[in-house]
């Protein structure tokens, strides 16, 4: 293990890949990240990932050349703040204490809707799906939204633009709910929905109906539609009380966030990014090639 995650991440990180590794001490500086700064190697084979045992960083080969996706770098900042060893930190008490609590209320009330569904004789396949909801709502659904939420109020509406893009491009149902077993991920629409949430929270007011057009335009347009269930999966109201926690939560912990016209740093050019592109798409393609080239210059200075 040691050898092809740990040393496998040194060989291809810092010296050969140094565009990255400085980009993401730039953010963490930036933001007034409170961990160590993981080393980042981009080694994956699909997409943006972090490791608990080693913190590295894991980011395709080719993402070095590309500025719309890096926001991915902020979801997985998020996850080490979520770290069981992490949030026995006293600096992280307020992250510690919301995310618990957020917890315990989406077990508290898919609790109360099992029990009611054995009242009144339900049918086995409700019970079974409302469990497969519990099971992912504990083991990892909230920790991706605390990492959407992370992303979203340090980078503002790059984040969103970011999940948005990608959501759309795989051209997969958004409101995807699990039957019987527990996944992952929660639904592309809920995560969209709690990142529009935090960015309202924020102050993006004119950027969250922008992003919510576009998005249910797009929806519309591949015909799908919210159901029943995926609304009793993710309701709205405790969508938007998670974000209002997890704002809160990541200001009282002192983290620097985005706000409306204080843009400032990697969090300003990513956000530029996104605005090129929509204002001119034709015309992105050089425009990101200088700004890459300009984010290199100023990132030369760091030593990693």
């Amino acid at each position: 293990m040691i050898e092809r995650s740990g040393v496998f991440a040194l060989i291809h990180s810092a010296d050969n890949d140094p565009f990255l590794s400085n980009l993401t001490q730039q953010i963490c500086e930036d933001i007034c990240y409170p961990l160590q700064i993981p080393i980042v190697s981009e080694t994956s084979p699909s997409h943006f990932t972090i490791d608990e045992d080693f913190n590295v960083l894991y980011v395709p080969p080719l993402e070095n050349r590309f500025l719309l996706h890096l926001p991915d770098l902020y979801h997985e900042l998020g996850h080490p703040i979520l770290f069981d060893d992490n949030l026995k930190l006293p600096s992280l008490k307020p992250v510690k204490v919301e995310y618990a609590l957020a917890i315990f209320d989406r077990i508290q009330n898919l609790e109360e809707r099992i029990v009611d569904s054995e009242r009144r004789e339900g049918p086995e396949m409700t019970r079974r799906r409302m469990s497969a909801f519990l099971d992912s709502w504990v083991t990892s659904w909230m920790r991706e939204f605390y990492c959407d939420l992370f992303a979203t109020y340090c980078l503002g509406p790059a984040y969103a633009w970011s999940h948005c893009h990608l959501c759309l491009k795989l051209s997969s149902n958004p409101f995807d709910t699990p039957n019987f077993e527990k996944t992952t991920h929660p639904s592309d629409a809920s995560r969209m929905n709690v990142i529009l949430c935090g960015l309202k929270a924020l102050g993006f007011k004119q950027e969250c109906d922008q992003i919510t057009k576009i998005w249910s335009d797009q929806i519309q347009l591949g015909g799908y539609s919210e159901n029943m269930i995926h609304k009793q999966c993710y309701p709205e109201d405790a969508l938007a009380g998670i974000a209002r926690g997890a704002i809160d939560a990541f200001e009282n912990v002192g983290l620097k966030a985005a706000r409306p016209d204080k843009l400032s740093g990697v969090a300003l050019c990513l956000n530029q990014a996104w605005q090129s592109f929509w204002s001119d798409p034709g015309g992105f393609s050089d425009w990101e090639t200088v700004a890459i080239a300009h984010l290199q210059t100023v990132l030369s200075g760091h030593k990693t």
